[in-house]
């Protein structure tokens, strides 16, 4: 009787142990889920689904990416999915929210244009309805020429240094950020364009709003994934996979 109750208290001391080690990972996260859908009547081939919780509390600065997951997906609308977050990122007063996208190929098809809050008391279940995104145009040439940068992510250049970018047809990249020298390559399919490692010159440049310019311009850069010549021919847009312009240019 002693070895049978011994071995039982052995049990379920393993037993408590296990569940002790696994609660501090179960508490370490949470969980949002719902599904993505869209109302065009457009069947889904092999797809890429990402969906991102993001803080959407500074109106004047771009948003912070929390948690995100992506989901490789063959069947149709709605796919069902599941956010994990730590609830240690989140901050009291904060405002946040879902957004989604839908790619095939490498080529957004559809994106969230509705603001989703969530976290806010309520449940963490989230229908998601996404919007077509606009078929951009066939090109026949991509945006070579020289550029003078008008507006960095949103900010005109009204007086000082200014940036340019010359980019050739096999994609070779140099340029002035307004006070370095800027050398590299960009990789061009259509209206998608990816800047590789750039060669930044090491000049410091007064004044302090210069350096911040320089800053500002390669980050730029970092982001684009994007190009848009207008009609005349004589603007160009460079946009983040968000849509967002981050660098408008003139032809010189």
């Amino acid at each position: 009787m002693t070895i049978r109750l011994l071995r039982r208290g052995l049990v379920l001391a393993a037993i408590s142990s296990v569940a002790l080690s696994v609660m501090p990972a179960s508490a370490a996260r949470m969980t949002l889920s719902g599904t993505i859908t869209y109302r065009d009547r457009i069947a889904l081939p092999p797809a890429i689904a990402e969906i991102r919780l993001i803080d959407a509390s500074l109106a004047d600065a771009p948003s912070t990416t929390i948690a995100s997951t992506t989901i490789k997906t063959d069947r149709q609308v709605p796919i069902p999915y599941r956010l994990h977050f730590d609830p240690k990122s989140i901050q009291t007063g904060h405002r946040y929210m879902l957004q989604a996208t839908i790619s095939v190929d490498g080529a957004m098809w559809f994106t969230t244009t509705t603001a989703y809050p969530v976290l806010e008391g309520g449940r963490n279940q989230t229908d998601l309805v996404l919007e077509r995104v606009p078929a951009t145009p066939a090109v026949d040439a991509p945006p070579v020429g020289s550029w003078q940068v008008l507006t960095i992510q949103g900010r005109d250049i009204k007086s000082g240094p200014q940036a340019t970018l010359e980019i050739d047809r096999d994609g070779s990249i140099s340029g002035t950020s307004g006070c370095n020298r800027v050398v590299g390559e960009a990789s061009m399919t259509g209206n998608r364009i990816a800047f590789g490692q750039m060669a930044v010159t090491q000049m410091a440049c007064m004044p302090a709003s210069t350096m911040e310019q320089e800053r500002r311009f390669l980050d730029a850069l970092d982001a684009i994934v994007s190009w848009h010549v207008e009609p005349h021919g004589d603007r160009m847009v460079l946009s983040n996979a968000a849509h967002k312009p981050l660098l408008i240019l003139r032809r010189m």
